[in-house]
């Protein structure tokens, strides 16, 4: 579900990409904690999954 919310991210903020803006990548940290959210129940900060997405996203760039 997190690839499917920052893909469309992507989509609507093309148009500020091309004048040099870009989202903050702490925005997939904001996904990531609504969504453990919804599945657990268990509200925790953005900033408890910075280290995680981290680990995937460096694992989707060698992969």
């Amino acid at each position: 579900m997190q690839e499917n919310l920052t893909q469309r991210m992507d989509k609507s903020t093309a148009p500020f990409e091309e004048h040099g803006k870009k989202h903050d990548p702490c925005m997939i940290d904001v996904f990531m904690s609504a969504v453990h959210f919804m599945e657990t129940g268990e509200a925790l900060h953005w900033y408890s999954f910075t280290l995680n997405r981290k680990e995937k996203m460096n694992q989707q760039q060698k992969g």
